[in-house]
């Protein structure tokens, strides 16, 4: 399900871009050109240079749009309502809306709003997986009671002995996984994604132990390079927000899919769903 909502929203935002690429281009030209996003070459016909950038300035162009066609009217519209019920809202309540898109976009480390937006969707995904793997995995060890968020994939296996077997990947590797995503999955949920020198350290710890993990288990097919997006320096920096790249997602959601089809089998053979 949050595959699919993601990459229909994520479908929706490349074919509006797409829909409407020529009229950007056509009242962005001048800007455009002198920025090099696209060229004019034979005939008057454009060249797109920087396919990320044109996409990003569309996203840009909407947010703008948005401001001064919902934000601002809805300002407006509440100013009216409150003078009908015969109030009016303090001084101190009013003030202009002002949306300063650069200003957002440097507290963040993307590069531009088209790969903030689809980094945004990867957090959603992120944490709705999350949340429903957490869920299946309190649900089945219910009777054992409290388990602490970290140690759920542990305790899980030990129950289940089996799905090790009907998956190919070891206990410490499943673990040395969900405990770093689990320390991610805080990073939003109690910061917002805001990342600190605590969470840095935090992360960090961790990140060894995964990169080993994701060796482990695909020794014959990873790319070093593809552990090496793994949460990219450049990526994680102080008081910035930090949202998920496609190579996360991806691992933690493969991995774990894996993990919780096995378990299904285990579960199902054993008979010992939680009621």
């Amino acid at each position: 399900m949050s595959q699919l909502v993601s990459q229909v929203l994520s479908a929706y935002v490349d074919n509006g871009i797409e829909d409407e690429k020529e009229d950007v281009i056509k009242c962005l030209k001048d800007e455009l050109v002198s920025s090099k996003v696209i060229r004019v070459v034979e005939n008057g016909k454009i060249s797109i240079l920087k396919e990320n950038e044109l996409r990003s300035r569309h996203v840009e162009d909407v947010i703008d749009q948005v401001v001064e066609r919902v934000l601002k009217p809805n300002q407006r519209e509440l100013d009216v309502c409150l003078l009908g019920m015969g109030l009016e809202r303090s001084f101190f309540h009013e003030k202009l809306i002002s949306v300063d898109r650069n200003l957002l976009l440097e507290s963040t480390t993307s590069k531009n709003w088209y790969e903030l937006v689809s980094r945004l969707l990867n957090v959603w995904e992120f944490i709705f997986l999350y949340g429903a793997f957490e869920s299946a995995f309190k649900n089945i060890l219910m009777k054992q009671g409290q388990t602490r968020e970290e140690d759920l994939v542990g305790s899980i296996v030990e129950m289940f002995p089996d799905v090790l077997q009907l998956s190919g990947i070891q206990k410490a590797d499943y673990e040395k996984i969900w405990y770093f995503y689990t320390e991610l999955r805080n990073v939003y949920v109690h910061n917002h994604g805001c990342i600190n020198s605590r969470i840095k350290s935090n992360l960090g710890g961790k990140l060894n132990e995964l990169k080993k993990a994701i060796l482990s288990i695909h020794e014959e097919s990873v790319l070093v390079t593809d552990l090496d997006e793994i949460l990219k320096k450049d990526k994680i920096k102080d008081e910035k927000f930090y949202f998920l790249g496609d190579s996360e997602l991806n691992i933690f959601r493969n991995v774990m899919v894996k993990f919780i089809e096995c378990l299904e089998s285990c579960v199902i053979d054993s008979g010992e769903i939680a009621q």
